[in-house]
């Protein structure tokens, strides 16, 4: 299930946020492929570098907790979440998908995973990325609609695990593509926030003044509630428009079409309107 149909079950007291990170481990489980691998393996999804099952089910108790108090719960309390392995999380390592960093522990968590974790979110790992973020593609992780494909990148490992179900919410950055590109790749929704909305404080850069971090899920609407948090509050406010709340219906939206780009044939559909 989706990050809002999620959210409804746990604030209806429907589902626990126990039962959901279990279901979400053993479905990795199932899925991912085998032993977790910096290099991959034929067939295997490998989405994640690393799981942190205690970790999630001590965040998932506390998100029970929570949602029983009686008091008002944010949205997202509860929902299991897998960070792009450029995302600092106090006391866990950060490795960029590189070997080369393994070993190393961030000191400090990202300003994105703080204000996802004081929401209520449970972490249940880092996902892969491009070594350092720094490429379009994925290439230990496998396209879960055919394995042997590419899952794009950089951020194809969260990419993977949203469209194998592994996890309903997922975070990447965008530098040149590395949300769009996988979010395409795998049949995903994904945001590029405007610069100045997400805080990039904590990530691991790659060209830090045109880093984006963002969401990534598999509809826009559970895009839209993880940017709700991932943005609220602009870091640079006289650059970024702050996050609408609601979704505004499309009927009667004007939407430019153009036949004047080279190398791209339109389809016919869309040329009859």
């Amino acid at each position: 299930m989706g990050l809002v149909e999620a959210a409804a079950l746990l604030h209806a007291r429907q589902l626990s946020a126990v039962e959901l990170a279990r279901a979400c481990l053993e479905r990795i489980e199932v899925r991912n492929g085998g032993l977790l691998s910096f290099d991959g393996a034929p067939k295997a999804i490998n989405a994640w570098v690393r799981l942190y099952p205690e970790v999630a089910l001590r965040h998932a108790h506390a998100a029970d907790r929570r949602l029983a108090s009686g008091r008002r719960a944010p949205l997202l309390c509860g929902i299991p979440l897998g960070l792009k392995d450029l995302y600092a999380v106090r006391g866990l390592p950060l490795t960029a998908s590189s070997r080369v960093l393994e070993g190393n522990v961030a000191s400090e968590s990202s300003a994105v995973w703080a204000r996802l974790r004081a929401a209520g979110m449970v972490l249940l790992g880092h996902t892969h990325t491009h070594e350092f973020g720094a490429g379009p593609t994925t290439d230990q992780v496998g396209n879960p609609w055919r394995p042997a494909r590419s899952a794009g990148g950089s951020s194809g490992g969260s990419a993977a695990a949203l469209a194998t179900r592994m996890v309903p919410a997922a975070t990447g950055t965008d530098t040149g593509g590395s949300l769009r590109f996988p979010a395409s790749f795998c049949g995903l929704s994904t945001i590029k926030p405007t610069y100045g909305l997400v805080p990039p404080a904590g990530l691991i850069p790659v060209a830090s003044s045109i880093d984006h971090a963002g969401p990534m899920a598999r509809t826009v609407a559970d895009c839209a509630a993880l940017l709700q948090t991932m943005g609220a509050g602009a870091w640079l406010p006289r650059l970024a428009t702050g996050p609408r709340t609601g979704l505004r219906p499309l009927a009667g939206l004007t939407v430019a079409v153009t036949d004047r780009l080279p190398d791209a044939a339109m389809q016919a559909d869309a040329a009859d309107g």
